[in-house]
């Protein structure tokens, strides 16, 4: 894949975009090909028909874009091609459709029944291997109680001058100070909550949290409750938002192992996801490792066929209409 996409660049950074001008390139002039399917000019001028017209010209300078939509056609074609081959173009979504469209609903069906049809091994035997081999990730955490002094970065005594920065500074350094005095006495914990917290709710809540009234913004407070092992444990300064917080551990639920059938349909249901969107992956991504043969000029070309947006299609291609290649 790396030499396909080697080569498609060199097509288009290696030739001159001016004498690519001057080759007279017919509409059915054939621009690339891989595994039996190919695309002429009127191909991708069809495509274009999709893009608005002041937008086609900044689409296609850019190589690495060209290579994209060129590498993306051929894919959707050798699709539809082996959808052909299996007599799904007989289906009621394609009856009517024409071209880009068709195409694309033919791909999309290839890759759907090649899902379909993949055999799927039984997972239950790994999936049982894999919770034996990490018990701590299906392992639910005991319920903890906290207690917890909140210092408010904003509104802390510093006069407008100071400036976010320095509310930051002073509210840090207030935190540390009464960290300081929690450590030197655990036991007046609520106390020094009553005396500094700036949480709106702490006479009635005496700053106590549990999992049912944690705050849900707190990015911060799961890493402050991993860190406390012991009822007691006094927490570093935390950030918290719009200030700093201390966290006292009051009580702590021991961590339940859940039993494998409580998590067994969920693995199962991931491991053979995972194996599906490999398989798929694969599949797509071998169709697309063919060898690839383009046009140098032709390739390099189109980085100024839709120069002009003001016309629908170049000078030397008859202009599409939308409705006719199922642009939307």
């Amino acid at each position: 894949m790396r030499f396909v996409l080697f080569l498609l660049l060199g097509c288009i950074a290696g030739v001159s975009t001016r004498a690519s001008a001057q080759t007279p390139f017919q509409p059915q002039t054939v621009v690339v090909s891989r595994g039996g399917v190919q695309l002429t000019f009127q191909d991708i001028d069809d495509y274009m028909q999709r893009v608005p017209a002041g937008k086609r010209a900044g689409l296609m300078d850019s190589p690495k874009r060209i290579e994209a939509l060129l590498l993306n056609m051929l894919l959707t074609r050798q699709l539809a091609k082996q959808a052909v081959e299996l007599k799904l173009d007989s289906d009621p979504q394609v009856r009517g459709k024409v071209d880009p469209e068709r195409t694309e609903i033919l791909a999309r069906m290839r890759v759907e029944k090649f899902v379909k049809d993949i055999k799927v091994p039984d997972f239950e035997p790994l999936a049982r291997e894999e919770y034996l081999a990490h018990k701590d990730r299906y392992t639910v955490r005991g319920s903890r109680t906290v207690q917890r002094i909140f210092i408010s970065s904003k509104g802390a005594g510093v006069t407008p001058k100071g400036g976010a920065k320095e509310a930051e500074k002073e509210a840090w350094t207030r935190a540390s100070q009464v960290r300081t005095e929690a450590l030197a006495a655990p036991d007046q914990f609520e106390a020094l909550v009553a005396k500094y917290s700036d949480d709106p709710d702490k006479a009635q809540t005496r700053g106590v949290l549990v999992d049912t009234n944690m705050p849900k913004g707190d990015k911060w407070l799961p890493e402050v409750l991993e860190a406390l092992k012991k009822p007691g444990d006094i927490s570093e300064v935390y950030s918290a938002p719009g200030g700093y917080q201390i966290v006292k551990l009051i009580s702590a639920e021991p961590d339940v192992l859940q039993p494998f059938s409580a998590v067994q349909e969920k693995m199962v249901a991931a491991l053979k996801q995972n194996y599906i969107e490999t398989q798929r992956r694969d599949f797509v991504d071998q169709i697309g490792s063919g060898k690839l043969d383009a046009n140098p000029e032709a390739v390099a070309s189109l980085r100024i066929r839709y120069d002009s947006p003001a016309t629908s299609a170049p000078a030397n291609t008859p202009a599409a209409d939308p409705q006719a290649h199922g642009a939307n």
